[in-house]
This record gives C-alpha cells, sequence and structure tokens, in this order.
C-alpha cells in the first residue's frame, strides 16, 4: 500500500469523507486522486499527484471562503514516506529526511500516532531519535517528525505546525477572526 495523504473523519462517515476529498482534490485539478477506508475506523488513507504539501494552504483559503466544503474531513496530513511498520526501517528514513530537513540548530518533536500495533510509543521515540543531534522541543519545536502506524504500515512525514490541515481549528480561527 502506498499513500502519500492521510485524512482523519468522524467514525462511520469515511465514504462521506472520501466524496468530499475526491470533489476537493478534483477542484485542484487531481482527476485520478485515489482513497480508500483503512483498516481503521476515521482514516482514509490516499495518494495524489499534486504536491501534498502545497494543498494545505489552498483548502485553508477554501476553507475561509466555503467553509461548508468542509463537513467531514477533520485533518490533513501529508506523508512523505509509506514504509513497513519496522522500528529499523522507520529509524532509518527518519534520519534520511531529517538529514535533508532540519538543520543542526533547528529543535523538533517527535509525534507518534499509532494503530494496530503492539510497538510503544516510548520505544519508537527513543529508537528514532537515538542518533539525531538537533535539540527537543516539546513545546514549540520548528518541526514535526510524524509517524503514522497502521498495522503493517507506516507513513512518515517531517514538517513544520502549519503543515497539517485541520478544518475544525480553522474554522474555529476564522470565528476569533470575525469576531
Amino acid at each position: 500500500m502506498d499513500f502519500n495523504i492521510m485524512i482523519t473523519t468522524h467514525r462511520y462517515k469515511e465514504e462521506d469523507a472520501i466524496q468530499e476529498a475526491i470533489s476537493l482534490f478534483n477542484r485542484l485539478g487531481d482527476k485520478k486522486c485515489e482513497f480508500v477506508i483503512s483498516q481503521v475506523s476515521g482514516i482514509i488513507l490516499g495518494y495524489t499527484s499534486l504536491n501534498q504539501f502545497e494543498i494545505l494552504p489552498v483548502f485553508k483559503n477554501i476553507l475561509m471562503d466555503e467553509p461548508w466544503e468542509f463537513r467531514y474531513i477533520l485533518r490533513v496530513i501529508p506523508i512523505e514516506y509509506c514504509i513497513q511498520t519496522d522500528l529499523i526501517m522507520i529509524r532509518n528514513q527518519v534520519e534520511k529526511i531529517v538529514e535533508k530537513k532540519i538543520s543542526p540548530i533547528e529543535s523538533y518533536r517527535v509525534t507518534v500516532e499509532k494503530r494496530h500495533t503492539n510497538l510503544r510509543r516510548d520505544e519508537i521515540i527513543s529508537t528514532v531519535t537515538k542518533n539525531l543531534d538537533q535539540k527537543v522541543n516539546l513545546d514549540r519545536p520548528e518541526w514535526i517528525i510524524m509517524i503514522q502506524i497502521i498495522g503493517k504500515f507506516t507513513g512518515i512525514s517531517v514538517l513544520r505546525q502549519d503543515q497539517i490541515f485541520n478544518s475544525i481549528l480553522e474554522k474555529r480561527n476564522i470565528g476569533l477572526r470575525s469576531q
């Protein structure tokens, strides 16, 4: 399974979220996007030919102008690499991405969201960060090392906080701006 987008939705609303996603991605020019319901309720995995990082600001703009377009999609998380769920493979992939993206003076936090695995969160974090030289900052990191484990598959991204689309937070922010 290869995916570069992960979408979260309400439990049992996966089909509705897929239709919403297809509509949005088609609107952006990706007529061949594909989405499947994962083995975990509320999680949709997808593949887009668009740059998964560049679509997020566009989604924010659409939400500002047409908030009703996001009824079922809760979060959109770009995934840079999809690999087998294996601690050593995860560590090696994270190290490769970090080397390219995070300078030695920047900080990071590891976020692990795991489903259908016996791996422990602390074991994942300690293995992944073992060889990293950058500073850890749990409160205000410059980068987030995102590890999404869904059974046998793991999605990995190294991204900034604003590179995760959260429709609920965005709608709240719109409400705060209008007051």
